[in-house]
Parts: C-alpha cells; structure tokens; sequence
C-alpha cells in the first residue's frame, strides 16, 4: 500500500521552508519508515534524492505537449522514467483563467522572462 504524502501542510511559508520540510519528511521516509510512498511535488530540487538513496527513490513524471504556436497545454497522461524537465505553472494560471495582465507579469519572474520587463 502506498502511504500518499501532501506539501499542501507548507503553503503559506518561505519557499526554502516548505523545500527544507519536504526533503526531511522524504528522508525519514526512507531512513526509519520505509514505507512505499508516491510523492507528488513541485520541487524539482526534490528529484535529487534518486542519487542520494540509491535504490530507494525513482523519478517518474507524467508528459505533457505544449504547442508551439498557441502555448496550449496538453497533458498526455502518460508516465515516463526520470524527473519533469519543465514548468507548467503559466500554462496552469492560463488554464485557470487568471487575467492576462497577471500572467504577462508572472513571466517577468520567470526563467522565461524578456528584458523588457518594467513594472
């Protein structure tokens, strides 16, 4: 039986504080209860526990297709060996309707962000 595990409990805190508190549940998890457990997260630095307990952690995500021309999003529900290599926040904000403004501000803190951004 897998034993489901939530970061919803760090919402509200300091990015580092919610990562530092996923990371140490993940390796009490592994060290002192070895439970099976799917981890669901948006942590990508949370992937590097598959290098630090070797045998005991696997990165899975599920694919998705982002169209080149009008940025939909696709989730393809099929699962793949290995860490996400991307973000879907934006695509999650449009999906959800945010307004435009907010996400055209949203991607002037993003990786993807143009120098143009002047607030």
């Amino acid at each position: 039986m897998l034993t489901p595990v939530w970061e919803t409990f760090v919402c509200g805190r300091h990015r580092y504080d919610g990562f530092g508190l996923a990371w140490a549940i993940s390796e009490h998890l592994l060290d002192h209860i070895g439970c099976p457990t799917l981890f669901a997260t948006h942590f990508h630095e949370l992937t590097a526990l598959q290098t630090r307990a070797a045998g005991g952690v696997v990165n899975r995500h599920v694919t998705a297709h982002i169209d080149a021309s009008s940025r939909k999003l696709t989730m393809l529900y099929e699962l793949k060996d290995g860490a996400c290599d991307q973000s879907f926040g934006i695509h999650c904000a449009e999906f959800a309707r945010f307004p435009p403004q907010v996400n055209e501000r949203f991607l002037c803190f993003s990786p993807l962000s143009i120098p143009s951004c002047a607030y």
